[in-house]
């Protein structure tokens, strides 16, 4: 028997709305990313945007180049093998379940709740 499992992007901040975009913003050095309905993107819009209209624009690479400055020195976490490998099977699991996801890169909070839920009675 086939399954098909679909992954619903569910809002951050409500818990239960359905998730249109992600929403990118960063603050005091540190950048966050937020699943939002339409109408939950739109009031983080409308509240940040006094201090978007007074606020510069930074260049990329002046944010990159400062974030490095201000923050304490670490060295990157490399994937171990077993890291790969589970990110590799979860992919190919997404994929399998018509689910979209890139070949590289974070794999999305939603799509490893669904793995994790699909193989959680195996």
């Amino acid at each position: 028997m086939a399954h098909r499992v679909t992954a619903v992007l569910v809002d951050d901040l409500d818990g239960y709305s359905t998730a249109v975009e992600t929403v990118y913003f960063a603050l005091d050095g540190v950048a966050y990313e937020i699943d939002l309905s339409a109408e939950h993107a739109d009031e983080l819009r409308e509240c940040l945007r006094p201090w978007q209209e007074r606020g510069r624009v930074v260049p990329r690479n002046r944010r990159q180049r400062r974030s490095r400055d201000i923050r304490a020195p670490s060295s990157p976490r490399s994937m171990t093998r077993v890291d790969r490998a589970h990110a590799q099977a979860i992919r190919t699991w997404a994929v399998a379940n018509g689910l979209r996801i890139s070949a590289r890169g974070k794999i999305p909070d939603a799509v490893h709740r669904a793995f994790e839920e699909a193989h959680a009675s195996a």
